[in-house]
């Protein structure tokens, strides 16, 4: 890698700009939406979608063919005028026999007078089938930058990535 390489995060709109064009595989993006519901749970809007289903309280999303599934969630704090913060991410994953979830990420943040943006972000490698769900919890929730300058920042991206029926 020359020096001259910068590392970028990705925001939704490349993401959404990789997937346009034509894909071997099924694959779903949607973006985080404000909400004033006080729990910890995401609500989202579908941008480009296959396969996958938002139900109606928008905080779950249900798969409709099984396989292996890419899940890659990232979120960004804004921290402006912030005392000292724990940030977490984590996943919510659902189905028939019961409900398990998973640490996506985490990071504790010193306060700083000037604004600040804080990234995490993770991927996942899930096996899924036909009805399994997913959500994800996000903390502090209010911290999100939903009105982001940029068209979204907070978003997930779910591609099936294998058929696999075992």
């Amino acid at each position: 890698m020359s020096r001259d390489t910068k590392v970028r995060i990705l925001n939704g709109a490349l993401v959404a700009d990789i997937f346009r064009g034509p894909a071997a595989r099924p694959h779903s993006l949607f973006k985080v939406i404000h909400d004033n519901k006080t729990d910890e749970y995401l609500r989202w809007e579908e941008v480009w979608n296959a396969n996958i289903s938002l139900e109606g309280n928008k905080k779950w999303m249900t798969v409709h063919e099984s396989g292996v599934y890419l899940v890659y969630v990232q979120l960004t704090y804004s921290l402006k005028n912030s005392p000292r913060v724990d940030l977490s991410m984590r996943v919510e994953f659902g189905y028939p026999e019961g409900m398990e979830e998973f640490i996506g990420a985490f990071d504790t943040r010193q306060p700083t007078d000037k604004e600040q943006d804080a990234h995490l972000s993770k991927f996942f490698l899930l096996h899924m089938k036909d009805g399994n769900r997913l959500s994800i919890k996000a903390r502090p929730k209010e911290r999100i930058k939903y009105n982001d300058v940029r068209p979204f920042s907070s978003f997930i991206t779910i591609v099936r990535y294998a058929d696999w029926s075992g």
